[in-house]
C-alpha cells in the first residue's frame, strides 16, 4: 500500500468513527497533495453530504466521476446528492448509470426504489383527483438514516415490496407488504408471515371490498 492509500484509509476510518472535522482535514490534505485522487474527492463529499454542503459535494462527487466514470458507488453517491438538492429526475438517471455497470449494485438499486416513490409516486399525492391527503413528510429524507429514524417514530407501515418494507421489518416495526397477484413463489405464496421478519405481514392478493388486507398480528381482520 503506498504512501497516499494509507493516509486514505486512516481518514476513511476516522470517518466511520464519527471524528469528521479530523477526516475531512486528512482529505483536504491528500486532494491539496494530490487534486486528482477520485476516493478522496469521493469521501469527502459524502462527508460533506452528512454535514448538509449538498453544493459543494456535488462539485466533488461531479469531479471524481470525470475522472473514474464507472465507479457505481460514487454515482450512487452523487444520485443520493442529488435527491436531497431536489433534482429527482437526475437523482434517478445517477443510480440506472450505477445499475447499467453494475446491476447487482444493491445500493444504487435500493435508493433508485426510494428515488422513485419520491418522485413521480409522490406528486401524486397533489392532484386535485385525489382522496387520500397524508402529511408528506419525503422532503425531510435524504438517505436511509433519516428514513429509519421516521419509521422508528410510526405505529405501522404500509408498502409495496420496496427498501423501506426490509427496513422497517429489520427495524422490528410492524409492517404491511402489498404484493402483485402474480407474485414469485419464492416469496412463499401459501403463508402471509415472514419469518425474517416478526413483524412484516405481505398479501398478495384482494380479501376484502377495496382490495385490501389487513392484519392485526397474525388474525386477519
Amino acid at each position: 500500500m503506498n504512501q497516499l492509500a494509507e493516509r486514505l484509509a486512516v481518514a476513511l476510518d476516522l470517518h466511520q468513527a464519527g471524528h469528521m472535522a479530523e477526516a475531512e482535514r486528512r482529505y483536504q490534505a491528500i486532494l491539496k497533495e494530490s487534486p486528482d485522487h477520485a476516493d478522496a474527492l469521493h469521501y469527502l463529499g459524502v462527508l460533506l453530504h452528512r454535514r448538509g454542503d449538498n453544493e459543494r459535494d456535488a462539485q466533488l462527487l461531479d469531479r471524481a466521476l470525470s475522472l473514474v466514470p464507472d465507479d457505481t458507488a460514487c454515482w450512487s453517491s452523487r444520485g443520493l446528492v442529488a435527491g436531497a438538492i431536489g433534482d429527482l429526475p437526475y437523482s434517478v438517471r445517477c443510480y440506472e448509470q450505477a445499475l447499467s455497470i453494475d446491476p447487482a449494485f444493491a445500493n444504487a438499486r435500493n435508493s433508485l426504489g426510494t428515488a422513485l416513490q419520491k418522485g413521480a409516486a409522490c406528486d401524486q399525492l397533489s392532484q386535485l383527483g385525489c382522496a387520500l391527503k397524508p402529511h408528506d413528510l419525503t422532503n425531510n429524507i435524504h438517505d436511509f438514516a433519516d428514513t429509519a429514524a421516521l419509521i422508528k417514530r410510526l405505529d405501522l407501515v404500509i408498502t409495496v415490496n420496496t427498501s423501506v418494507a426490509h427496513l422497517a421489518g429489520a427495524l422490528d416495526k410492524p409492517v404491511w407488504v402489498f404484493l402483485p397477484a402474480n407474485d414469485d413463489w419464492r416469496r412463499m405464496l401459501d403463508r402471509d408471515d415472514r419469518p425474517r421478519y416478526s413483524g412484516m405481514r405481505c398479501s398478495s392478493r384482494p380479501r376484502s371490498a377495496t382490495g385490501l388486507s389487513l392484519w392485526r398480528g397474525r388474525k386477519r381482520l
